[in-house]
């Protein structure tokens, strides 16, 4: 099969402190000396908690380094392994949680996949000429196989990786509202409120004065028609 896998590249730019939790991976990369992902950091968290509880590391992470302590050995015996099969089954079940964070700055791809048969009857002489030119003994055993089209296709396979197109995407998290929009905001509506107040108060003074008004009037229409 020939398989054509093209790549778009996302940044993301994520706003920690008071916006929002993210990690800046500056400590993980101190204890592994790896990039910060939170599929790392579930993977890590994963494998210590394997090592602490029983004291071995499977060996799907024998991969990741433990020069730091050449005592730790992988999981073999029997009691190893049902403790190694009872971590991970709490684990995956929920009831090991891991605080893993997703980065403040991290690089992810999305990937478009396609795949047709190859080689073709013509391509697989060409490509059989230039096996004879580099490969020798190979070249004897597929030139025999060459009349089986199915047989060269099991020996070969092509993978072209590029990228989709010579840009990428940026995706950055900023706040709604800024400093200094919150101080303008919180202004503006204690300045209407303080007018509304200022309002109200002279309304009053006037409701006052307009009620004694009326009630010196009416005494000294009274006092005259006593």
């Amino acid at each position: 099969m020939e398989s054509d896998i093209a790549l778009k590249l996302i940044n993301i730019t994520r706003l920690g402190g008071n916006y929002g939790k993210c990690n800046d991976g500056v400590e993980f990369r101190a204890l592994y000396n790896m990039s910060y992902t939170r599929r790392a950091c579930q993977s890590f968290c994963q494998m210590s908690t394997v090592i602490k509880t029983c004291s071995c590391y499977d060996d799907y992470w024998e991969e990741f380094a433990f020069s730091n302590n050449p005592k730790l050995k992988p999981c073999r015996t029997n009691d190893e392994n049902k403790c190694l099969a009872r971590v991970l089954s709490q684990y995956y079940e929920g009831n090991l949680t891991c605080t893993c964070d997703n980065p403040c700055s991290e690089f992810s791809y999305t990937r478009e996949m396609s795949q047709r048969q190859w080689p073709s009857n013509e391509y697989a002489r060409v490509l059989l000429e230039w096996v004879c030119d580099n490969d020798i003994g190979n070249c004897r055993t597929l030139r025999d196989e060459l009349n089986d089209l199915w047989a060269v296709n099991n020996n070969f396979l092509k993978l072209n990786i590029y990228y989709k197109d010579l840009n990428f995407e940026k995706i950055t998290e900023e706040p709604q509202i800024e400093i200094q929009e919150f101080l303008s905001d919180v202004g503006g509506a204690i300045g209407l409120w303080i007018g509304l107040s200022i309002l109200s108060l002279c309304e009053v003074i006037q409701l006052i004065m307009e009620l004694c008004h009326y009630a010196g009037h009416k005494i000294l229409k009274n006092g005259r028609g006593n």
